[in-house]
């Protein structure tokens, strides 16, 4: 699945389960940002899923549903970002903010 199909997805539950989008998604722009820090200090990928889920859960509040869509949004938006410059980082960042807000 595409990063626009995870966003649909996440917008449906957030819609359908009626959640505080603002607050969702200030949790949901920390934890990418939490974990394209914490990525640069690990060495393999196991270290890297666990980190990813453990942080997905976390902003879910615990529902493991939702939880599996927002650990594969931030990893899709990772592989997305990861040869861009600061610039092109900041533009698609607003993109992906605007189109989860819509």
């Amino acid at each position: 699945m595409g990063l626009i199909g995870i966003l649909d997805d996440i917008k449906y539950f957030l819609n359908k389960n009626n959640v505080d989008k603002e607050k969702f998604r200030s949790k949901l722009w920390n934890a990418k940002s939490m974990v394209l820090r914490l990525r640069k200090n690990v060495n393999d990928k196991v270290t890297y899923d666990d980190i990813l889920n453990l942080i997905a859960y976390y902003v879910a509040d615990g529902d493991r549903s939702i939880a599996v869509l927002i650990s594969a949004f931030i990893d899709a938006y990772i592989s997305a970002v990861k040869d861009l410059g600061e610039e092109e980082y900041k533009y698609f960042d607003d993109i992906v903010f605007y189109y989860l807000q819509k």
